[in-house]
């Protein structure tokens, strides 16, 4: 499959036109997916201050994250596959809500180049395998293995599913991987009441959601 960014409109100005190759892998490969997964700040003072959450490198300089992440303004990036700080520019496609998903493009590169990030299959209560779950939480690096144990409807189209591990602030925006590398979400929220207390269940969009938001804004897939 192939990732084909044609055009964004409103915030990203002017014509983008980017090419993914995509290639498999058979096994979570967890060097790599720490090195896709990205520090977001408000601004270049890049302090735990300014932190606003985290955010997945796809490729030719392409940054998945939450659209709430996004919507305050982007100052600062931290990439840990080259332990490199970033201070823009930053064009960023967002949805504040409905879906909570971000794009961002950047002319960051990896010095040392990274596979093409491959999106999964559609996530699910069917999907028996572990769910794995990167990102900065309290910002410090953190990699959480899980499973859906939930899903929860919040549009006619679009839900969000639980998982059985904690998920703190400042994960928002990490990515959620399948065993085999492919990417299975965006972290976007916890699950904050039950039973009358509070808990911090990961809430992901799932990558079927991340597909039609994407094609909704102008970026197409060739299989």
């Amino acid at each position: 499959m192939v990732i084909r960014v044609l055009g964004l409109t409103a915030i990203l100005a002017g014509l983008i036109s980017l090419s993914l190759p995509i290639t498999v892998s058979h096994a979570f490969d967890k060097t790599t997916a720490v090195n896709r997964t990205v520090k977001i700040y408000r601004d270049n003072l890049l302090s735990e201050d300014t932190f606003l959450g985290s955010g997945v490198y796809a490729d030719n300089g392409i940054i998945l994250s939450a659209g709430h992440v996004c919507a305050v303004g982007i100052g600062g990036m931290h990439f840990a596959f080259d332990k490199r700080y970033y201070s823009g520019p930053f064009r960023v496609l967002f949805s504040r809500t409905d879906p909570d998903l971000c794009l961002i493009v950047t002319e960051m590169r990896p010095k040392k180049k990274l596979p093409p990030l491959k999106l999964g299959k559609s996530l699910g209560l069917n999907n028996r395998g572990p769910i794995y779950i990167l990102g900065y939480p309290a910002d410090r690096f953190t990699i959480e293995r899980g499973f859906v144990i939930a899903e929860r409807r919040y549009s006619d189209t679009d839900t969000f599913f639980m998982l059985d591990r904690a998920a703190m602030p400042g994960i928002s925006g990490g990515p959620a991987f399948y065993k085999d590398g492919t990417l299975a979400g965006i972290v976007v929220a916890m699950s904050i009441v039950k039973n009358g207390r509070e808990h911090g269940a990961a809430l992901l969009e799932g990558v079927q959601t991340l597909k039609r938001w994407l094609k909704k804004e102008g970026v197409e897939y060739v299989e």
